[in-house]
């Protein structure tokens, strides 16, 4: 094994589970480790830690955690660093580096070097085939509609993704399979009306749309993100129309095929131009609640106009 490590990165459940495995390859429950909780330690601190033995015996490991890579004087420290005593090892994280600097050229070749990408924010297929992975790692297999709406709940969070995966894992207990059902019991009311009023509104389905409104505002659910998310499905829904194959688009956009063949089948349901008027209509109740006008009458109008086109005047918003 090497003497000195640097993992470094956004992801930083994967840096866990890193530095977890090495602890466990240095000799688990047996092993002495020290931390620096600096982001670069002193010469006098870092040499103490480096050189000088264990006081119950055995291997040490030095760890720098939240180290700062791009502070002054960390040439100074190269060394030292180069003077291990014989049953330790060092183990620096950072968030980020230098690629270009003496500093990285320096652990490049005195070190083993790891970097931890997080996923891009239109990395969503590569984020399912990840979930889908960590179930099967568990040797629980979750189906792909269950995988997807996950991402969705979560994002690429891969720490939030992994606690919500072992939560579902237990519930599933015996059960071999996670589906949609299991993940939508176990996510949050906001989080699954939010995504029952986008698949309403997909639909054209007004009374759906407007039960998931009010329970979300029930909820004290805030609106604004919610457009958001609206407008994007909508302007997916837009780029359908121009387009024959759902898979295509999906690797254009790099986006989930498995989203972008739902949108495809849901635009089916609007024409072009009602798909211009609704962003158009997202954009104005936008302005219009960030301007401080009262947010859940707005949104219900808002959904009658996106549902039913020129018959808003039917919806009677239940505030005042």
């Amino acid at each position: 094994m090497a003497k000195i490590y640097l993992l470094y990165g956004e992801a930083e459940l994967l840096i866990r589970e890193r530095l977890a495995q090495l602890k466990t390859d240095l000799g688990g429950e047996a092993l002495n480790i020290e931390q620096l909780d600096t982001p670069k330690p002193t010469l006098e601190e870092l040499t103490t830690a480096l050189q000088s033995s264990s006081l119950f015996g055995g291997d040490k490991l030095v760890l720098i955690k939240n180290a700062d890579l791009s502070l002054k004087d960390w040439e100074a420290l190269f060394p030292v660093m180069g003077q291990i005593a014989e049953a330790t090892t060092l183990v620096i994280v950072a968030a980020d580096i230098d690629r270009r600097s003496k500093v990285f050229r320096w652990f490049q070749d005195k070190a083993e070097v790891c970097e931890f990408k997080a996923f891009s924010d239109w990395d969503q297929a590569a984020v399912v085939a990840w979930i889908t992975k960590r179930a099967q790692s568990n040797g629980k297999k979750i189906v792909p509609a269950a995988a997807e709406r996950l991402q969705e709940i979560c994002g690429n969070d891969l720490l939030k993704l992994q606690s919500e995966i072992e939560k579902m894992i237990t519930y599933a207990g015996e059960k071999e399979t996670i589906d949609l059902a299991t993940v939508e019991t176990l996510a949050s009311p906001g989080q699954i009306n939010v995504f029952a009023l986008a698949d309403a509104v997909a639909n054209r389905d007004l009374k759906s749309a407007l039960i998931a409104c009010r329970r979300l505002v029930r909820d004290k659910v805030e609106l604004v993100p919610l457009l958001a998310s609206l407008a994007s499905r909508f302007r997916l829904m837009l780029l359908a129309k121009g387009v024959s194959d759902p898979y295509q688009l999906a690797q254009t956009l790099k986006a989930s095929p498995f989203y972008v063949k739902k949108c495809f089948q849901e635009a089916k349901r609007f024409s072009v131009n009602e798909l211009q008027r609704a962003l158009e209509l997202l954009l104005d109740a936008d302005l219009k609640l960030k301007s401080g006008t009262p947010p859940a009458p707005t949104v219900e109008v808002l959904l009658a106009e996106l549902c039913l086109p020129g018959k808003s005047e039917i919806v009677v918003p239940l505030y005042g």
